[in-house]
């Protein structure tokens, strides 16, 4: 059995950006499927996309990351 767990650090970056997520995805470029599975913690993002959302959100991906 696969469990997931939300992303709450990244899900509070994105309320605290005041972007929408579909924005924040295209910015980042990561569709928004991928984006939305990352969130929810179905999916791992590769390292240059972390790098590529923690840019656009201006965090650090550790910051964003905390548990990988």
């Amino acid at each position: 059995m696969v469990t997931h767990r939300m992303n709450t650090a990244l899900a509070k970056a994105i309320i605290d950006s005041g972007k929408k997520k579909q924005t924040i995805a295209r910015l980042a470029h990561i569709s928004p499927w991928v984006f939305s599975r990352t969130l929810n913690g179905y999916y791992i993002l590769t390292a240059a996309r972390r790098a590529r959302l923690a840019k656009v959100l201006g965090l650090s991906e550790t910051d964003l990351f905390p548990e990988e």
